[in-house]
């Protein structure tokens, strides 16, 4: 929210606040960003869901190729609809997330429906509330993992301001809406966590993994309407799904592999929001429309250093008795590699390919609407026309005025 009063007339959330709050090596931050997000921009989570889902609507047990094949489909089918045409795709993003918000109020009231002993079919109704602490663990590297999935679980949050520049008033509109959002979900997300321990006994719910909302709809409301609402579950996958296709432990793999990169760009991304506020301070700019709490901040700081720390302790049962079943520590691995590509990435992109092709990097402004809205790209500019180009723009990419760019001639041509 601060990050987006000190630049609201610029969309893409953290790669800008990424290249505001760290302009040196120039363009590093969102050329390492971009690449991590292509690497990165499959919902292999969504895939797995989708496809385990549908062979439990069918009653079978898939071999790892059929998992694939439905995940194929599925995803055939998305860009299909896509390519054909973008309002189909967004009716259908929109009624996915209606689904998904009725289905968590559903089962959030289920829960509490169990819980006020209206379900005869519930054997053993509040054991998992008796001891519920029973089994738990002070384990760095299982805390680090809760925090792991706790995160994916409100993966997205940011892309309420990914469109602040096309939002009137987005600083006030912003602050109400996505607060009450966040505030809603987290108390869907809450209560049907009270429901799944309510209904399921506890080792059976830690049996079922990504399919435990399945497990669930089977013990409230038995097998004939675990289909329907399984259904439900799997067209909200299938909202959500882009690609890559693993099968396996890839669920907890994919989950982890895309939070460890993440967390080193939100911890960047903290540093960076305190490095603006030293240089606003500095230049004696005037305080913006909203300000984070520091407590906030610095708390936001320490949970990204624990997600890229703690995760590096073994797990108490040995480095094979991790979340998957090889090493423990591989996401993190190829979560480094991933980073260390971006930076190869950045070197090539930035200096050997400008230097063998004799280009130079400019950065052009876009005006995307009338109410000031725009976005910057990054054109590769020939060096026997920098000077042209570097006389027509100013340092930030915007057109010069003409009667600027008569002046900026003039001057050049009495040099």
């Amino acid at each position: 929210m601060e990050f987006t009063s000190y630049f609201p007339n610029r969309s893409g959330t953290e790669v800008v606040w990424l290249e505001q709050g760290f302009p040196r090596p120039k363009h590093l931050f969102p050329v390492a960003f971009a690449v991590q997000s292509v690497l990165l921009s499959f919902s292999s989570s969504n895939a797995i869901v989708l496809s385990n889902y549908l062979w439990r609507i069918v009653g079978r047990d898939p071999d790892p190729w059929e998992l694939k094949g439905v995940a194929i489909a599925a995803y055939t089918l998305a860009v299909i609809t896509v390519t054909a045409h973008n309002r189909y795709s967004l009716w259908a993003i929109n009624i996915v997330g209606a689904l998904k918000l009725l289905l968590l109020l559903f089962i959030s009231i289920s829960g509490l429906v169990i819980l006020g002993g209206h379900f005869g079919r519930i054997e053993n109704l509040g054991i998992n509330f008796r001891h519920g602490f029973q089994g738990t663990t002070s384990s760095g590297y299982s805390l680090s993992q809760a925090m792991v999935n706790i995160t994916f679980a409100f993966s997205g949050w940011q892309n309420t301001f990914s469109m602040a520049n096309e939002i009137k008033n987005s600083i006030p509109t912003l602050k109400r809406n996505a607060t009450a959002s966040l505030l809603i979900f987290f108390s869907l997300y809450f209560l049907c966590n009270i429901a799944s321990f309510a209904a399921v006994p506890k080792d059976i719910f830690l049996e079922s993994k990504e399919l435990s909302a399945a497990v669930f709809f089977r013990t409230a409301f038995g097998s004939s309407a675990e289909s329907a609402l399984n259904f439900c579950v799997l067209l909200s996958s299938f909202g959500n799904l882009l690609a890559v296709l693993i099968t396996g432990d890839a669920f907890q793999f994919v989950v982890s592999l895309k939070t460890y990169p993440g967390a080193i760009f939100h911890a960047a991304m903290g540093v960076g929001l305190l490095l603006i506020r030293r240089r606003r301070s500095r230049s004696g700019t005037p305080r913006s429309d909203f300000r984070a709490w520091w407590a906030l901040v610095i708390l936001y700081l320490l949970a990204q250093v624990f997600l890229l720390v703690m995760p590096w302790i073994p797990p108490e049962g040995g480095i094979y008795a991790g979340t998957v079943t090889f090493l423990w520590c591989t996401y993190m691995i190829v979560g480094i590699g991933i980073m260390a590509t971006c930076g190869i990435y950045y070197y090539l992109w930035m200096k050997v390919l400008l230097r063998w092709g004799n280009y130079s990097i400019r950065s052009q402004v876009i005006s995307v609407d009338d109410n000031g809205a725009n976005t910057h790209r990054l054109l590769w500019v020939p060096n026997s026309k920098v000077s042209e180009w570097d006389a027509a723009h100013d340092d930030l990419g915007w057109d010069l005025p003409p009667q600027r760019l008569i002046s900026s001639n003039n001057s050049s041509s009495e040099k």
